[in-house]
């Protein structure tokens, strides 16, 4: 069969062959076909606009972008490059994903949620460590104070305290007794200030102690021990009305109405003054007692006093020679009693 050359009148023929009456494309979709107008009024969809109808498609793609994601492989699919504009609204949804992969993948128990406890990975560790101290009978006399654990790691957990043999490191909370055994520890994290609906709420420093104390037998004489940075009065008288006897340095400023002579007067005396005061606090009788030694030692119990005194040996520096001078019992009671945790550093270190 021959060739045949197409004239320029066919060729356009053919290209308008399908053209509407009205010089029209028939895909295009900006104009209705009147034709098609009866189905359109007949379908539920369209029944509803009358008129002009405006529809703001703004509103509708904001409210798609904000809605949450799907759970499926699209809501995974992080190939996908985004524009510059979209970046805000990427990275909100980045960090909806990697919260729904965490709360998928991390078993938190409720307790961990609920109080957001530091230390979490280990914190299982010293609760099995404090059952297994518990299983060991406590000894009469117990004192709770820090330790610090040396560690060279960075952490913001970490702590400075001078007068610890390890100056830099993670602060514990030890209970012990004078053999050097400890009985209960607490990591501080600064988050376990937590008080139990029978206790009352006294502080960070001394809640402390009341949560050392929770194993302690009541009313069996036990004699608790520790120093100036947990004491307050409410304190004593919580634990006397619990039957735990106790024993503590004090800061002067943590007794109300303190009656005992001001240190400016208390160091113009002889080494060995002592005055004590005795108040009651809601029927428990707190024995207030003032030394001077080479400094000024105040000290507060529920059940020990200025009296019997004793005689000690102390170096004069300014005559060079050794004297006695009378120290009141509760200062010797204290120091006898009060190096559990220091023990437990001397034997670490």
């Amino acid at each position: 069969m021959g060739s045949h050359t197409l004239r320029d009148r066919e060729i356009d023929d053919l290209l308008h062959q399908y053209d509407s009456e009205d010089r029209l494309e028939d895909d295009d979709d900006s104009v209705i076909d009147p034709d098609f107008q009866p189905l359109l009024e007949g379908l539920e969809v369209f029944s509803d606009f009358e008129g002009d109808t405006a529809v703001d498609i703004d509103a509708i793609v904001e409210e798609f972008e904000c809605s949450e994601p799907v759970a499926g492989p699209s809501s995974l699919d992080l190939g996908q490059k985004e524009s510059h504009s979209n970046k805000a609204t990427t990275n909100k949804k980045g960090k909806k994903r990697q919260l729904q992969w965490k709360t998928k993948n991390l078993v938190l128990n409720d307790q961990q949620l609920r109080f957001k406890l530091k230390l979490f990975k280990i914190r299982p560790i010293v609760e099995a460590l404090n059952r297994t101290f518990s299983t060991v009978p406590l000894e009469t006399y117990l004192c709770v104070d820090e330790q610090i654990c040396s560690t060279k790691a960075r952490s913001n957990l970490k702590r400075y305290n001078p007068k610890k043999p390890h100056k830099c490191g993670y602060k514990i909370y030890v209970l012990s007794g004078v053999s050097g055994f400890a009985y209960k520890i607490e990591p501080e994290t600064g988050a376990e200030n937590v008080v139990l609906p029978d206790e009352p709420d006294l502080g960070a420093s001394s809640n402390v102690v009341v949560r050392m104390a929770r194993g302690i037998p009541r009313h069996q004489n036990y004699q608790l021990y520790f120093d100036n940075y947990f004491t307050s009065l409410p304190l004593l008288e919580y634990l006397a009305k619990e039957g735990i006897l106790s024993l503590e340095t004090v800061r002067r400023n943590r007794i109300p109405d303190c009656k005992l002579p001001a240190d400016k007067e208390v160091m113009k005396k002889e080494r060995g003054f002592s005055v004590e005061y005795v108040a009651n606090m809601d029927g428990i009788d707190v024995s207030n007692v003032i030394w001077k030694d080479n400094k000024i030692v105040t000290l507060a119990s529920s059940f020990a006093g200025e009296l019997p005194k004793a005689q000690v040996r102390r170096y004069d520096k300014a005559n060079k020679k050794y004297i006695n001078i009378y120290r009141p019992h509760v200062v010797g009671e204290y120091n006898r009693h009060m190096g559990g945790v220091d023990l437990i550093d001397s034997i670490m270190g």
